[in-house]
C-alpha cells in the first residue's frame, strides 16, 4: 500500500510518536512518503530518521515567496512542466475561488506538486487535524484524492477551532474518511464541532516498549533526597509553574527535593523568574530539550513523573501526554492533572495518582502521600505497566491502523 504521510514538521525531537507511525508502516511493507513543512530547526533528527532513510522519503514544501511576480513566474513555470490532468490539477490549486488566499500565495499549488511526483496513493495519513486541513486542500485540488484518514491530538481540537470559528473542521468533515482522537474525552469536542460520528474511531498514540524496559522504582530510602521530574513543551497550560509551587511547599515543610524539567518553550522565562520569586535556584533545573534516550535517561533516575498540566486561557490541554506512557512503562510512578482524557490512562490509586488542575496545594499532597506510604508503590508501578502494555503499546497500533487503511481503501473500491 502506499501511503502519503502529511504533517508539518519533520522530524521533529518532542513528537516520536509520528515519527513511530511512519517507521511502523515501513516495517510492515508499505510504501511511505512524507509530506511536511521543514524539519524542526536547530535539533538533532532522531536516530530512526536515519535508519530508516526517511531523508530519501521526505518531501518539503517551498517557502512562500513574498514578492507577486516571482510567484507569477513560479506559476508558469509549473505549469509548463506538468502537462495534461496533472497541469489540470495544478489550475485547480491556483483558483482563489476555491482557496483564497492559499491559492494566491500559491501554497497549494507548491503542495499539489510537491505530492503530484510522487502518487499515485492508496490512503494518506495525516499526524495533526491542521495537518488534515491542508491534506483536504490537496483532495480538493485533485493532488491527493485518496481517503483521509486524521488525527486529533489536542490543541488542533480544542485551541484552533476557537480562533478558526464553528466550521473550521468542516471541509475535512466532508471529505475525509475517518478521524481518530487519541483519546475518549475528545469524541465530544470532535461531534460538537461537526465530525460525523460514524467517521470517528478513537486511536490512542502508542510507545514502543522494546525501549521503555520495566524496571520498578523504589521509593526513596530515608534521608535521600527526592527526584522528581517534568518533561514538556514549556507552555502555561503544562502547568510547570504549578510544580514549582508545589516544590515550594515541599521545602517548607522540611523535604529534601530536586524537580527537573525537561524541555523548552516560550514560557521559559516566566518560569525562570517563578524560580527566582519561589527561591528554588537550588532545587530546580531546567534541562532544556533532550533526545529520546536522554528523557529516558531522565525517567529512569527519577522517583516520580509530574504531569501537573491545566486548560490555559486560550483552551489549550492535552490529551494524554505520552511521557506519562513512558514513565509508567519504565516503573516509575506518576502523578498527573485530572484533565480530559489523562484519567483513561491514569487511574487514580491504581495505575498511578490524580489532583485537581491547577492545585499545588493537591500536588504537594499527593507527592506527600505517595512517600509516607513505600507499600503502595509495587501496585501502583505494576498497574501503570499493564495499562500501557495492553492500550498503548505502538505495534499494536500500528496494527490496527493498517487494519483502518485497508477498510478504508475497500470503502473506496
Amino acid at each position: 500500500m502506499r501511503v502519503a504521510f502529511v504533517c508539518g514538521r519533520f522530524p521533529t525531537q518532542a513528537e516520536t510518536p509520528t515519527l513511530n507511525i511512519a517507521t511502523g508502516l515501513l516495517q510492515r511493507g508499505q510504501d511511505v512518503q512524507v509530506f511536511a513543512g521543514g524539519p524542526q530547526p536547530g535539533v538533532p533528527a532522531h536516530p530512526d530518521f536515519e535508519r530508516f532513510s526517511l531523508a530519501e522519503r521526505t518531501h518539503y514544501r517551498p517557502q512562500i515567496d513574498r514578492r507577486i511576480g516571482a510567484r507569477l513566474a513560479l506559476a508558469a513555470k509549473g505549469l509548463r512542466a506538468h502537462p495534461g490532468a496533472e497541469r489540470r490539477v495544478l489550475l485547480r490549486a491556483l483558483n482563489p475561488l476555491r482557496f483564497w488566499w492559499r491559492a494566491t500565495s500559491l501554497e497549494v499549488f507548491h503542495d499539489a506538486r510537491m505530492v503530484l511526483p510522487h502518487g499515485p496513493f492508496d490512503v494518506a495519513y495525516c499526524a495533526f487535524g491542521v495537518d488534515g486541513k491542508r491534506a483536504a486542500r490537496m483532495w480538493r485540488s485533485g493532488a491527493l484524492r485518496v481517503p483521509l484518514l486524521t488525527s486529533f491530538r489536542g490543541s488542533d481540537l480544542l485551541v484552533y477551532p476557537r480562533h478558526g470559528g464553528p466550521n473550521y473542521y468542516s471541509v475535512l468533515f466532508g471529505c475525509g474518511s475517518l478521524f481518530l482522537p487519541v483519546c475518549r474525552a475528545f469524541v465530544p469536542h470532535l461531534v460538537a464541532q461537526g465530525c460525523p460520528p460514524e467517521k470517528i474511531r478513537v486511536h490512542p498514540t502508542g510507545i514502543d516498549l522494546s525501549r521503555h524496559p520495566f524496571a520498578p522504582r523504589p521509593a526513596p530510602a530515608a534521608g535521600e533526597t527526592l527526584q522528581v521530574c517534568s518533561v514538556a513543551r514549556l507552555i502555561e497550560s503544562k502547568g510547570i509553574q504549578v510544580a514549582l509551587r508545589a516544590v515550594r511547599r515541599l521545602l517548607d515543610g522540611g523535604l529534601d527535593v530536586q524537580y527537573t524539567v525537561a524541555g523548552n518553550g516560550l514560557y521559559r522565562p516566566a518560569l525562570e523568574q517563578e524560580i527566582d520569586r519561589l527561591q528554588l535556584r537550588a532545587h530546580v533545573t531546567l534541562a532544556g530539550s533532550l533526545p529520546q534516550q536522554g528523557v529516558i535517561t531522565l525517567l529512569q533516575r527519577s522517583h516520580m513523573m509530574l504531569a501537573p498540566s491545566f486548560r490555559g486561557p486560550k483552551g489549550a490541554a492535552e490529551g494524554i501526554p505520552n511521557v506519562l506512557k513512558e514513565a509508567m512503562a519504565l516503573g516509575v510512578p506518576v502523578i498527573a492533572s485530572q484533565l480530559e482524557g489523562i484519567p483513561e490512562l491514569v487511574v487514580h490509586d491504581v495505575t498511578g495518582l490524580l489532583v485537581p488542575p491547577g492545585d499545588d496545594e493537591a500536588l504537594a499532597a499527593a507527592i506527600q502521600g505517595l512517600l509516607r506510604a513505600p507499600a503502595r508503590w509495587p501496585d501502583l508501578i505494576d498497574g501503570g505497566r499493564r495499562i500501557v502494555e495492553s492500550d498503548y503499546d505502538i505495534n499494536v497500533l500500528n496494527d490496527r491502523l493498517m487494519g483502518m487503511f485497508e477498510e478504508v481503501v475497500k470503502r473506496k473500491e
